[in-house]
């Protein structure tokens, strides 16, 4: 997959889940694509860390993920089959 920005993922990821992710799900999933950590998330979106751990959780479930590595692959590989 060629090297997007944030908001080029985002866009494509809510345009295959949106009635599946909420739009902060998508937005913690973005960031959680880029490696970074739930403390480096919190930052930068400005919530919690346990506000991001409860995003993660939730795609866990919706995705059915054992991970968030897992729920990220599941996004990749949707998002790659989406024609770009």
């Amino acid at each position: 997959m060629a090297d997007i920005g944030k908001e080029s993922i985002m866009y494509e990821l809510e345009k295959q889940y949106n009635e599946c992710l909420t739009q902060r799900e998508l937005e913690v999933m973005s960031y959680v694509k880029l490696c970074m950590s739930n403390e480096e998330i919190s930052e930068k979106m400005n919530i919690s860390i346990s506000t991001v751990k409860a995003h993660i959780s939730s795609v866990l479930l919706k995705l059915k993920a054992k991970n968030r590595m897992q729920a990220v692959m599941i996004l990749a590989q949707n998002y790659e089959k989406s024609d770009l």
